[in-house]
């Protein structure tokens, strides 16, 4: 075998964790990313039907902002010994303020509905982004574990041919086969989630691989000092729970105003056996048998619970920001060693093995171990870039910077869905 041929297509691995990204190319692949997610966003399933359920609720709000109550037009004739004709308008007055109650209930669902849009686009973006860095690692690792694999097949084949020549133990073939059928194990099982993510991704984009943007270009430089716990009110799911929270308060508004009489004015005019006849109406109903109370105690009970809910949400906004920036110092100081230091050791560990094979100062066993190990440690160092994104995309997430990471904006004004709305 050629050792020499085999180790160039090691090195050649190892460059693939190297960052080769120039600012210019940080850039441009920063606008493709911009440009690639909000093509996600526009072909995006659950996004159109949360659009479509905000212009029906705008539809909602359309309508209360009319009168409640049409005016009534009555006819009416009888004919007897006395012949009576007469012509009634009535109109039910709304004293009890059911529309202004109605109306104020659905601008707080046409503003949830809103912000469910831009809840929606958030975690699309994180999911995307998450499914993306997850899918470009992989495809490392992948590459690395072939090499790895196709190194311990000719190791086996080197111990074979050295058990023959009888220069090596039959043990020493046998760890080589282990060894071999580990690496394709741990190569079969990275395939398969490689091909898994691709499907996952290519379902959630609609777009073909060849027109995914690179993420791995961008730097994971995060600021801990730009944000605080004292931000996570303008989470978009935190404020989604506080918007539940007054709009359940609204509704104690309404079943109030439904507990109030609305009485019906009316007028009568006409004939009565040729004689000239008016008649006023006044009605109003008696809240005797249903008095509506109950409702008034239900809708308390649930915004006190819509509450609860949004107190528990903030806390658990919290929990989940402290948590992701923990996690994120951790992985991204040991991002940061393997970077300054563990990788120029590996890289040193590369040249000491073309060398001394050069010189014939390393045998085949020692040589493959040698090599195996390298690649181990890329490939455990892949492991933890990907640990790194991940974490470093729920940290943004959480700290409510992904929008200005990726260079969106998830946020869009009430004309922006479906054109202008009438």
């Amino acid at each position: 075998m050629n050792f020499r041929l085999e180790f160039l297509a090691l090195a050649y691995c190892c460059l693939c964790m190297m960052p080769q990204s120039t600012f210019a190319n940080q850039k441009e692949d920063k606008i493709r990313l911009a440009g690639f997610i909000n093509n996600v966003w526009q072909h995006a399933p659950q996004l159109a039907q949360a659009e479509f359920e905000y212009s029906a609720v705008l539809q909602k709000v359309n309508q209360l902002k009319r009168p409640r109550f049409n005016p009534e037009l009555s006819l009416e004739y009888t004919h007897s010994e006395v012949n009576t004709r007469t012509l009634g308008m009535s109109q039910t007055i709304d004293w009890s303020g059911k529309q202004i109650s109605y109306a104020h209930q659905f601008d707080l669902e046409q503003e949830r509905a809103l912000l469910t849009i831009v809840y929606l686009r958030q975690t699309i973006a994180l999911n995307t982004l998450k499914l993306l860095a997850r899918y470009q690692l992989l495809q490392h690792q992948v590459q690395l574990s072939r090499t790895r694999s196709e190194l311990l097949s000719d190791l086996v084949t080197s111990a074979t041919q050295s058990m023959r020549a009888g220069d090596s133990h039959e043990l020493n073939l046998a760890q080589a086969n282990v060894a071999q059928n580990e690496s394709l194990f741990d190569l079969t099982k990275l395939e398969s989630e490689l091909l898994s993510t691709e499907t996952q991704l290519h379902n959630e984009t609609l777009v073909d691989a060849k027109f995914w943007p690179s993420i791995l270009s961008q730097d994971i430089n995060p600021d801990f000092e730009s944000v605080t716990d004292d931000n996570l009110i303008t989470l978009s799911q935190v404020k989604l729970a506080f918007l539940n929270w007054q709009l359940a308060k609204s509704k104690i508004n309404v079943a109030r105003a439904n507990t109030k009489i609305d009485p019906t004015i009316g007028m009568r005019l006409g004939t009565e056996d040729n004689k000239l006849l008016f008649a006023v109406r006044y009605e109003m109903p008696l809240l005797i048998r249903n008095n509506y109370q109950a409702a008034v105690k239900e809708a308390n009970y649930t915004s006190l619970a819509a509450e609860k809910s949004y107190q528990h949400e903030i806390r658990k906004a919290k929990i989940s920001f402290i948590s992701k920036q923990k996690q994120l110092a951790l992985l991204h100081h040991t991002y940061k060693t393997w970077n300054t230091s563990g990788f120029l050791a590996q890289q040193k560990q590369t040249k000491l093995l073309q060398h001394l094979q050069r010189t014939k100062e390393l045998n085949a066993s020692d040589y493959y171990q040698q090599a195996k190990q390298n690649l181990d440690v890329q490939i455990s160092a892949l492991e933890l870039q990907k640990s790194v994104w991940m974490v470093f995309l729920d940290w943004l997430y959480a700290s409510g910077q992904l929008d200005s990471w990726i260079g969106v904006n998830s946020s869009l004004s009430t004309t922006a869905i479906h054109g202008e709305q009438q």
